[in-house]
């Protein structure tokens, strides 16, 4: 263990933060790829709104109320409200905000995480993450999961909106 690494343990061990093994190290790419494709997403959806209301702003109105202001809500539960959907953003926030923790929030899709704590072997479904000691691990198929999952909804959506357009 060089200087740096032994210092970093100490602050962190000092600051009582919890610190990640550094197996985990290696998925921070595919949890900074599968944030950065729902990210993706979110803002797709708010250029989509912009084209039918230029100054919109998800701040002053949620992508999910201004969506559905703008298409028909059978687009608008399924580009957004649905349990995949729901689901990815749930998981995002948990990256993003929750150090990767599995949260309460999170419980309605408990069948979809398969605790491997303890194995060698992740479980390598698409639609499954595998926490390890509470924490998500975000796996190569995890993301391709969800840029399918996503790339239904961006197609549909822009189907409506061509079509909203040559009206």
């Amino acid at each position: 263990m060089g200087v740096q690494m032994g210092l970093v343990l100490s602050l962190v061990s000092a600051a009582n933060l919890p610190c990640r093994s550094s197996s985990s190290a290696s998925s921070e790419p595919q949890r900074i790829n599968y944030g950065a494709l729902f990210f993706a997403y979110e803002d797709f959806l708010a250029n989509v709104i912009r084209t039918k209301e230029l100054t919109y702003s998800s701040k002053k109105k949620p992508i999910k109320e201004a969506f559905a202001t703008h298409f028909d809500d059978a687009l608008a539960d399924f580009c957004w409200n649905h349990d995949e959907v729901d689901l990815a953003r749930l998981v995002r926030n948990a990256l993003a905000y929750n150090g990767a923790r599995f949260g309460k929030d999170l419980e309605n899709y408990k069948a979809r995480f398969v605790d491997v704590s303890g194995t060698s072997k992740a479980l390598l479904r698409r639609e499954h993450f595998n926490p390890v000691d509470g924490i998500i691990q975000i796996t190569p198929d995890n993301t391709a999961y969800l840029f399918g999952v996503l790339k239904e909804r961006v197609t549909m959506i822009v189907e409506a909106l061509a079509q909203s357009l040559t009206l």
